[in-house]
């Protein structure tokens, strides 16, 4: 049961890449921009890691009777640098898609 757990994982992990490439190969033909790549996915992996932990240092500092100032910087620097990339996205492709690419990666 374990090789079959391990071989299904590899097997989606396959499919999930190729659907990657084929997601770049159509906005790359049509945009001339690939909206999937490890340096997005980086930026995306930091934004969501400042607006999960603003928002638990900021309910933390309210249950502790803390400095909230802490979790709502951190958190405002993720909502920052998610409307920029989304912004950027829809100039490149148009509102819908560009929310779809930014909300999506």
């Amino acid at each position: 049961m374990l090789v079959l757990k391990i071989v299904g994982g590899l097997v989606l992990a396959l499919l999930f890449y190729l659907l990657i490439t084929w997601i770049n190969a159509i906005t790359f033909k049509k945009y001339n921009y690939e909206f999937i790549t490890p340096s997005l996915a980086f930026l995306y992996a930091c934004i969501y890691a400042l607006l999960y932990f603003g928002r638990d240092y900021y309910i933390d500092a309210v249950l502790k009777d803390g400095d909230i100032w802490n979790g709502i910087i951190l958190f405002s620097f993720g909502v920052i640098t998610l409307l920029i990339r989304l912004i950027l996205n829809m100039k490149l492709v148009g509102f819908f898609k560009g929310l779809f690419f930014t909300i999506g990666s």
